[in-house]
Formats: C-alpha cells, sequence, structure tokens
C-alpha cells in the first residue's frame, strides 16, 4: 500500500513548568546552500487581497518541484501547448537553499507563445497556521516571447518574518486567453523563513529542502514524534504550545482537509 501525504498542525504540550515538549520531529542529509544575487527586477505591489481559509488536502503523486498547482494544471491541460512558463529566480535547482538580504523575491514570468498576451497574476502566500491570503497582482502587457522579471516583497503580503514558528509558502499563478483557450500556469512552490530565530538572512527554498533540511517546515526543531507508518507529513503548517499535565502529557495532531477558494 502506498503512503499517504497530508499537512500536518502541531500542537506541541509542555510538560509541566520544565516546558518539555512531545510532539513530532524528521531528520534528513542536508543539501546545497547557496546565496542568491537577484537580476534586476520591476516592483509589485499587490492592489488587492482576499481572505482565504486555508484548507489543506493530501499532495498528489508529483516530483517535488512540481508545485501541487501546476500538477492540476497539467492533467486539465493535457495536450494543449504551454503559453507561460513562471520560475523564481533564487531558486533553480533541486534541493537548493537561497539567502537573502531584505525580504524580496523576484519571480521571471515567460511567455513562449509567438503572439501577444494579458496576463493575470495571483500570489498565493501564508507564514503557516493554515491562513493564506490571495494577493492580485496590476495585470502584464506581455508581447510575443516577452520575459518579465517581477520583485516581491515577501513583507508587504501580511507574513511577519520576525516571528514566524514555521515555513511560510508562496506560489504565483498566472493566467491568459489565447486562440487555444484559457491558459493557466504556477510557479513552483518556494518555502521561506527568517534564519536566527527571525533576525537572520531570508531563507527561501524548494519543496525537497523544506523535508530534508527543516523538517517539512518545523524551523526550530520542536518537534519529536515520528509520523504514523504508511503516512508521510507533507507540511508542517502550525506549532502551538499548551501546558498539561506529564501524568497525561501526548502530543495532539490536526489533519485539515480541502481546498482554497478561488474565483
Amino acid at each position: 500500500m502506498s503512503a499517504s501525504s497530508r499537512q500536518r498542525i502541531l500542537i506541541v504540550a509542555a510538560v509541566g513548568a520544565t516546558g518539555a515538549a512531545l510532539a513530532w520531529c524528521a531528520s534528513s542529509p542536508s543539501s546545497s546552500s547557496t546565496r542568491a544575487s537577484v537580476a534586476p527586477a520591476r516592483e509589485v505591489a499587490p492592489p488587492s487581497v482576499r481572505e482565504a481559509a486555508a484548507s489543506f488536502t493530501p499532495a498528489l503523486r508529483r516530483p517535488l518541484d512540481v508545485s501541487r498547482a501546476e500538477a492540476i494544471d497539467r492533467m486539465i491541460h493535457a495536450g494543449r501547448p504551454a503559453a507561460l512558463r513562471l520560475r523564481w529566480s533564487e531558486v533553480t535547482g533541486e534541493g537548493q537553499l537561497a539567502e537573502l538580504e531584505g525580504s524580496k523575491v523576484a519571480l521571471v514570468v515567460e511567455n513562449v507563445l509567438e503572439t501577444s498576451l494579458d496576463v493575470s497574476l495571483e500570489v498565493t502566500i501564508d507564514g503557516g497556521a493554515g491562513d493564506a491570503r490571495i494577493h492580485r497582482l496590476p495585470a502584464l502587457a506581455m508581447p510575443a516571447r516577452d520575459v518579465q522579471h517581477l520583485a516581491l516583497d515577501l513583507a508587504a503580503y501580511g507574513v511577519d518574518l520576525a516571528t514566524m514558528r514555521v515555513a511560510g509558502h508562496v506560489r504565483v499563478t498566472a493566467r491568459a486567453d489565447t486562440d487555444g483557450g484559457d491558459s493557466t500556469a504556477s510557479s513552483p512552490s518556494l518555502y521561506f523563513h527568517r534564519a536566527a530565530g527571525g533576525a537572520g538572512p531570508l531563507l527561501v527554498y524548494d519543496e525537497r529542502a523544506l523535508h530534508e533540511r527543516f523538517a517539512a517546515g518545523d524551523i526550530h526543531g520542536r518537534a519529536q514524534a515520528p509520523d504514523e507508518p504508511g503516512v508521510v507529513t507533507a507540511r508542517v503548517v502550525a506549532v502551538r504550545t499548551t501546558t498539561t499535565d506529564p501524568a497525561t502529557a501526548e502530543p495532539l495532531v490536526h489533519d485539515p482537509t480541502g481546498d482554497h477558494d478561488h474565483d
């Protein structure tokens, strides 16, 4: 039987006054680390915000470098030529980690067609805790074979980088009308947090690095109990601390399911 995958909220039980914690943890080999140099990019500010209840679903069977949204898009548009490509400038290799000064990341949007496109963009971002926000960006007018670099300031999207307890996540979805119908594309998932307890450089990385270096998002190493047999934690989205009787202290796990709402 194949292993299932899920999102996970960890409620860390503090044992008595000592503060000892019971929860989930994972360890795995380290990956490469680079300090990213980002090409000049045009600043993009979110003109509007739509709140979305963060309800997560088990991950699709897919390579770690392909986002869930992109995997769905590939199934829907199988056989249709792609009109758009999205990628991050800082993280280009599988399992890569980049250190950035400030809070900006660079998104590359490419029109691969020989015709011009009007492209709409949405940023889906969360700082963990099960809450995701969707920000609509200004539309892009892209000539044939055009490539545009956009600078996205993660701190401008309602995420407090200094107080994060788990890894954050950001993904951009692009849509355009083409002669073949509506075309959509998504960036790879990008995960992030500040090093040194929120005071260090911004670390950005892909899904493989999330698992191999940061225990699926448990950036402070608060968890200690392993996954159940046959279950793989796709992502730790929250760690909460309670005080309880040492005789009855147990790790509590909640598994939210469902999908984000979209217009």
